[in-house]
């Protein structure tokens, strides 16, 4: 037997200067296995002695020579990208960075999650207990809030009472005397008339003009017109325009007297017609 044969190694498996030409991996198992093997054979020598049968060595070898064969009918293990790392005993955790994420791996089984405690059942009280023996602080409102809150309102009211007053005055015009604002009424002031055949008078607010139509006697075809002053202001135009007939300057004829709201102007009779009142003409309304 040579030298190669007696290493261990069929000569197959064998380089000239006595070592193997397998793989790592290979060459372990083949190790492994001679380890093996050796041992059964010293096994066996303890119990028939030193010698070991002649046998045994040829069976070794015929088996190592199956395992050549299997190794080339056995594809090769392809390579992987997996990498073991061994860890520390005393180590638990650790972290892994891949790209901008971070894990962080723990070794052994989860912690077990502990249950909630659990909250003593409700002791029933008397209901006077469940309240505060201490007085609340009671929370104040600055007057000036409360003042502030009070002209609001007030002011609110007024506009509110100003708009329904305006509307129901316009309400009332409206009935008594219409669009255009129209007044008429009768009296006796000498021209042509009696008590059988009053003068009828007629007054015009007429787009904010002041228009006095008389019909001396009720006789129409003697009609006469007077004009007064332009009425100036908001609203003016469902201004009502009324008339009233007094002596003003004592010479025993009535005069004529235009009402526009406030405002009071005086038509002198004169020579059977009426005219404005001249500026220093001497009047009692």
């Amino acid at each position: 037997m040579s030298a190669r044969e007696q290493s261990g190694y069929p000569a197959s498996l064998q380089t000239g200067q006595g070592q193997p030409m397998l793989p790592r991996r290979q060459l372990a198992a083949e190790q492994e296995r001679l380890r093996r093997l050796q041992q059964q054979g010293y096994r066996a020598g303890r119990g028939q002695g030193s010698r070991q049968p002649r046998q045994q060595q040829i069976n070794t070898d015929e088996e190592i020579a199956n395992e050549e064969e299997y190794d080339d009918v056995w594809p090769a293990r392809l390579p992987t990208s997996t990498r073991r790392y061994t860890m520390p005993a005393d180590q638990t955790t650790w972290e892994y960075t891949q790209g901008n994420r971070k894990y962080i791996f723990h070794q052994g089984p989860p912690p077990v999650r502990q249950a909630p405690p659990q909250m003593p059942p409700p002791t029933h009280q008397p209901r006077q207990a469940a309240y505060s023996e201490e007085p609340r602080a009671r929370s104040r409102v600055h007057w000036m809030l409360i003042f502030g809150i009070g002209m609001l309102v007030m002011l609110a009211l007024w506009a509110l009472g100003s708009m329904l007053l305006h509307w129901w005055s316009q309400t009332q015009d409206d009935w008594h005397y219409g669009r255009p604002r129209t007044y008429q009424t009768d009296a006796i002031v000498g021209h042509n008339d009696g008590s059988t055949n009053p003068s009828h008078f007629l007054a015009l607010n007429l787009n904010r003009h002041v228009v006095i139509i008389e019909l001396p006697g009720g006789d129409p075809s003697k009609a006469k017109i007077y004009t007064g002053p332009p009425l100036l202001g908001d609203g003016q135009d469902l201004t009502a325009v009324t008339l009233s007939f007094k002596d003003v300057n004592g010479d025993g004829l009535p005069d004529m007297l235009v009402h526009v709201q406030d405002q009071t102007f005086v038509m002198i009779n004169d020579h059977g017609q009426f005219r404005p009142a001249r500026p220093g003409e001497q009047v009692t309304l």
